[in-house]
């Protein structure tokens, strides 16, 4: 029992100690997903302008056409390496699902609002209900803040805390400018600031550990 007792304990101060050698492993999705995010929103915003000459029903083919495509490639062996220790580091691992859980959360949400606003429109005619979408900027930044902060205390990154309450400072920021382009302008601007710098220091991190 002892002996039983004293294996859990040593395996336990393993798991710890892989834990405190292995960095965060999440930064080159945080650059994946933030990429075609900026991208998707700068688009949205050049359709409303008029710089681009699409229709407004191309906006939801961009976000959700785009969005696939982040995901398929998030999902590809390729993008994904595997490091030792990481399936046991409980750092990354908490890392992965609430980043995972987030992006569940804000998908769903999306799907949700877009078949609620064709079914409003075939009852009433009116596409009154797509202005609902506004509400995913704001959305999009408490879920980023709460996934940075999450990954900060997980896996022991301090540099990524100021990162989390910049997101949620983005929150007010996205409800004050809803229904003009400038919502969307500060949504890039948001993500690049907190998702794909942030992304870039942690792979330079990573790599620092992998040469070290």
């Amino acid at each position: 029992m002892i002996e039983n007792d004293m294996a859990d304990i040593a395996r336990l101060r393993e798991i710890a100690e892989e834990g405190r050698r292995l960095p965060l492993l999440g930064g080159r999705h945080m650059i994946l997903w933030g990429c075609f995010v900026v991208l998707a929103a700068l688009l949205h915003a050049a359709i409303i302008v008029r710089l681009v000459p699409w229709p407004a029903g191309s906006i939801a083919l961009i976000w959700f056409g785009l969005m696939g495509v982040a995901a398929i490639i998030s999902r590809s062996k390729g993008f994904n390496k595997h490091k030792p220790g990481q399936s046991s580091d409980l750092g990354n691992r908490l890392e992965r699902v609430v980043w995972q859980s987030g992006g569940f959360a804000l998908g769903l949400t999306s799907l949700s609002i877009l078949a609620a606003a064709y079914l409003r429109m075939s009852q009433t005619g009116r596409p009154d209900f797509f202005i609902l979408f506004a509400m995913m900027v704001p959305l999009t930044f408490a879920v980023y803040g709460i996934a940075l902060r999450v990954s900060a205390e997980a896996g022991g990154a301090d540099v990524l805390k100021p990162y989390a309450h910049l997101s949620l400072a983005f929150v007010p920021v996205s409800l004050i400018t809803v229904g003009s382009h400038w919502q969307l302008v500060s949504m890039a601007i948001g993500v690049l600031a907190v998702s794909i710098i942030p992304g870039k220091m942690m792979m330079s991190l990573e790599k620092e550990s992998s040469h070290g």
